[in-house]
């Protein structure tokens, strides 16, 4: 019998079958939406701590993969310098192509392109990274950065070549 009652006060009201659906739908996207804060917040917290744990590994004289790029040899500007300008030389290279695939087939079919070409293009380039070093070693750096720019330049150049339509 009380339930009956609150059904027709809500009916009376003018509430309807969709608004406790609405405020429902509500409450679940507020809850989604602080999952998601949370989540995010527990993230930065968690690469905060990894980043200290990797600096204090690199402190200690302990590298990977995760924290190479603190070691003293591959440390400043120079090297740091050098993946920005092999990257720039490489999309120097590859956007050409990506803006006449826009035109000729469109932003999408354009977009995934470009994906493939910076993924293959990177790995190639990863590929290089212990002949850079070699070189950096018997060469000097400024040597071997060009060395590098110029593997850029054309692995990207090939990679364009090779994929023409």
């Amino acid at each position: 019998m009380k339930h009956r009652l609150v059904a027709a006060a809500l009916l009376l009201a003018g509430i309807g079958p969709s608004d406790p659906v609405y405020a429902q739908c509500l409450e679940c996207s507020q809850q989604m939406m602080e999952g998601t804060l949370s989540g995010n917040a527990w993230y930065n917290i968690d690469q905060g701590q990894i980043d200290q744990t990797r600096k204090h590994d690199a402190d200690q004289g302990v590298y990977y993969d995760g924290n190479r790029h603190l070691k003293p040899d591959e440390r400043g500007s120079e090297s740091g310098d050098i993946l920005d300008r092999s990257q720039n030389v490489s999309f120097s290279v590859l956007n050409s192509e990506y803006d006449r695939r826009v035109l000729a087939y469109g932003k999408d079919i354009a977009g995934h392109w470009l994906n493939d070409a910076a993924r293959s293009v990177g790995r190639d380039m990863g590929a290089l990274r212990a002949e850079y070093l070699r070189r950096v070693q018997r060469d000097g750096r400024s040597r071997a950065d060009r060395w590098y720019l110029m593997q850029a330049r054309s692995i990207s150049e090939r990679y364009v070549a090779n994929s023409a339509k």
